[in-house]
């Protein structure tokens, strides 16, 4: 298979774009299941759509085994091990400069279609790339810049997931009177998405698997958003349509407000003077629907499990800041040229990026490529440098001895720390403990309740819709419910 970066063979295709991003991370993160993902929904759609592909640090990047569902292959010294790519294909280095510069030719060809694939690690911020990240914003952004009748739906597969969808730092009203202008500034009519995760968890490598959802399905067959859903079974986390979230805003207003719906009559239009008053639909239905869910113990258990993983969520954030910075420290210490070269290299790259996005400077093709070529040769050197120590005793001694001094700077790691008396360790077993051990139970917890609790929020919602005062609200939904049902191909 042959993937032009830049395919034009027919209209069909113009019209039909499919962006595909295994971010990778860094070269001990960018793992051989990703990549077999990404592969298979550029293999399914072969031919019959315009495909762009940004994989880790371009097409040959190594990639990393696990030999069970928690450990990554390592040799007889503990090295973890590296394994030839199998991709392939035509692909850009996953970096923030290719994202934008990818999204921007979508646009110039007026693509009408356009399905986006994000598949790695996210962060409670970002999306991560290939030693970069790019902002949840930054995507809402870039989806923003295309015109509003162009479809874009997008295909979150990575930790924090849900924070892809909607901006997560929305805030939801308290008044039912803000609930239509709060809806409209965040959820959109041709913007849908499939979050593997809620915007507060994480994903677990395995659970969802694009490779395995595919091979249920005939390749000269389409699928949807909502088709990825109904075949997502986890124990683990909980994945969410664009619509679930729109729905769970709604609910949180609805049941913040119910003395509202107490009134059978509610206002139909305002002529001048006049007020005509419509009976409302099936109020007592709709009093019982509240009630039901609203008033419900296994709603209020719901609420405790997603603020511990909010708050889990806040010290992971922490935590992963504090061992980036420690294991930065120990490298400008240990490896001083390796470090000073790759910073040097970044820094430079960074400016050229806001020059371009930012200054709107003009900057060559040529001038780009050679300073991406700088930062991943550098990154080569200061990685094979890290590897060498990085399972070492120095390295332990250095990095608990570090957590100890640095850990006033990351209050939220620091607090949970005292308040669950955890004892600091090294890297690998402080976040074993913190993502196999704190988030797998509360997660399992969060999965069951979940399904326990959905039947009368979709009963709640089914009623609310009914309601002449919501009309539009309910367009809303139906137009993001019919983009998470349309086909993609």
């Amino acid at each position: 298979m042959h993937i032009e970066l830049y395919a034009q063979k027919n209209s069909f295709q113009d019209s039909h774009e499919l962006l595909i991003i295994n971010g990778g991370g860094s070269p001990s993160e960018n793992y051989e299941s990703f990549e077999k993902d990404i592969l298979s929904l550029a293999n399914f759609f072969d031919k019959r759509l315009s495909i762009v592909i940004l994989n880790a640090g371009g097409v040959d990047t190594e990639v990393k085994k696990f030999e069970s569902s928690e450990l990554l292959q390592r040799d007889a010294v503990g090295k973890l091990e590296s394994f030839p790519s199998t991709l392939k294909k035509n692909a850009l280095v996953a970096i923030k400069y290719n994202v934008h510069k990818v999204f921007k030719a979508a646009k110039e060809k007026k693509t009408k279609y356009l399905t986006v694939y994000w598949r790695d690690h996210g962060s409670p911020q970002g999306f991560r790339l290939w030693r970069d990240r790019i902002s949840y914003k930054e995507l809402q952004t870039l989806n923003g810049s295309f015109p509003q009748d162009t479809l874009i739906r997008s295909i979150h597969d990575h930790c924090f997931s849900g924070r892809g969808l909607v901006d997560a730092t929305r805030k939801i009203p308290s008044k039912i009177e803000e609930l239509s202008n709060f809806l409209e500034q965040y959820y959109f009519k041709n913007r849908c998405g499939f979050a593997s995760s809620a915007p507060e968890e994480i994903s677990y490598t395995g659970e969802i698997s694009m490779e395995n959802f595919l091979k249920t399905r005939n390749k000269t067959s389409n699928f949807s958003l909502s088709d990825i859903k109904e075949n997502t079974n986890t124990k683990h986390h909980t994945p969410f349509l664009t619509s679930d979230l729109f729905m769970d805003d709604v609910m949180q207003v609805v049941c913040d407000n119910q003395e509202f719906f107490n009134v059978e009559y509610s206002i139909k239009e305002i002529n001048n003077d006049y007020a005509q008053l419509e009976c409302n639909n099936h109020p007592n239905d709709l009093r019982n629907a509240i009630k039901n869910y609203c008033n419900n113990n296994l709603l209020e258990a719901n609420k405790k499990l997603i603020e511990k993983e909010k708050r889990i969520m806040m010290v992971t954030d922490d935590w992963e800041g504090l061992k980036h910075k420690i294991e930065n420290n120990f490298m400008k210490k240990k490896f001083t040229d390796q470090w000073q070269t790759f910073q040097t290299a970044l820094s430079q790259l960074e400016k050229s990026y806001a020059s371009m996005l930012l200054l709107k400077e003009k900057i060559s093709e040529s001038e780009i490529k050679e300073l991406i070529s700088k930062v991943e040769q550098a990154r080569l050197e200061y990685d094979k440098s890290f590897q060498l120590v990085e399972h070492t005793n120095e390295y332990d001694i250095f990095f608990q001895k570090s957590q100890v001094e640095l850990l006033d700077q990351y209050s939220r790691y620091r607090d949970w720390v005292k308040e669950e008396k955890v004892e600091l360790s090294s890297p690998i077993a402080m976040s074993y403990y913190l993502y196999s051990e704190i988030y797998h139970s509360i997660q399992m917890e969060r999965v069951l309740m979940s399904k326990k609790i959905e039947k009368t929020k979709q009963e709640l919602m089914d009623q609310l819709l009914k309601r002449s005062d919501l009309k539009k609200e309910k367009e809303l939904y139906e137009a993001i419910k019919r983009c998470e049902e349309s086909p993609i191909g």
